[in-house]
């Protein structure tokens, strides 16, 4: 039997950690990334904050060279402003399919993935004037 464990980082220290379950992992669903270089999440959505300018908050999930196991490229913008990095799908997951949502605060994107029908957060990427932060905001681990 496979299983996932959960693990909430609810401090900016990155030391405490709250378990949220157990899941069982006998049916994952198996996907398989295209080619290198394909956009499989993105979103994008304007930035009203700032009269002057006609500015968006866009993010893309694309696939890389490592992408059969598990990692994306991440790239980001607000505005002028450009972010990239990657990212790998949990431990033993890497045939899970990147989901991008938005979040509820403002210019915040959710990347994760769904397991039987439920979405799992995984990354958090936030833009604000001058600022793009990309950051893990749960651990998941396929055993």
């Amino acid at each position: 039997m496979i299983a996932c464990c959960s693990c909430g980082n609810n401090s900016t220290t990155g030391s405490d950690h709250k378990v949220s379950g157990l899941l069982a992992v006998n049916d994952i669903e198996q996907y398989t990334p295209p080619p290198s270089g394909t956009i499989v999440a993105a979103d994008s959505m304007p930035v009203t904050n700032d009269p002057l300018n006609h500015f968006t908050f866009s993010v893309k999930v694309k696939t890389n060279e490592y992408s059969k196991k598990g990692t994306y490229s991440i790239l980001a913008s607000y505005g002028p402003n450009e972010g990239d990095g990657m990212f790998t799908m949990p431990r033993g997951g890497g045939n899970l399919k990147p989901v991008l949502r938005r979040s509820k605060e403002a210019y915040t994107y959710i990347i994760g993935f769904e397991y039987q029908r439920k979405f799992y957060e995984y990354y958090k990427v936030s833009g604000s004037k001058g600022t793009i932060e990309i950051k893990n905001i749960k651990a998941y681990s396929f055993q």
